[in-house]
């Protein structure tokens, strides 16, 4: 229980410290294409 607290916080962290530093807004529900399982094999969708 105690790791998950630290990876939920962790992670809250990191999510608050980029858009401080990048001055970009939050989207929540955002799915980056870079580095896909897909795109790495070359599979087209």
């Amino acid at each position: 229980m105690q790791v998950a607290v630290i990876a939920v916080a962790n992670k809250l962290v990191r999510q608050a410290f980029v858009v401080f530093t990048h001055e970009r807004p939050y989207v929540d529900g955002y799915v980056s294409t870079i580095g896909s399982a897909e795109t790495s094999l070359g599979v087209e969708g």
